[in-house]
């Protein structure tokens, strides 16, 4: 699997209590068009952990017969008292795994 981890702490450089907290990620073509991937968060709170795991079933098929293709993706926090935080927006290039049978 493809994990993406993020530590949430404060301007101190703490780790911040996301206990009850839930994060979903997402992966576009567009901005607008619907995920291609969606996967929600394995939650540390205590030590302000979030975990995204992209399987790689998820990414099997992604391209077809593409070598490459430029996607959007982020990831949003929902709080235990529903207040959402944006964690990251950014641009990813896939590209083909060229050592594969």
């Amino acid at each position: 699997h493809y994990p993406i981890s993020i530590i949430y702490k404060d301007t101190d450089g703490a780790p911040i209590n996301v206990a009850g907290s839930s994060a979903t990620f997402a992966l576009r073509r567009s901005l607008f068009s619907d995920p291609v991937i969606s996967t929600n968060a394995t939650i540390d709170g205590v030590n302000g952990g979030i975990t995204f795991n992209v399987d790689p079933t998820h990414t099997a098929n992604l391209l077809g017969e593409k070598d490459s293709e430029k996607f959007l993706c982020g990831a949003v926090l929902t709080l235990a008292n529903g207040t959402k935080v944006n964690l990251f927006q950014t641009t990813v290039d896939v590209v083909q795994n060229v050592v594969r049978p």
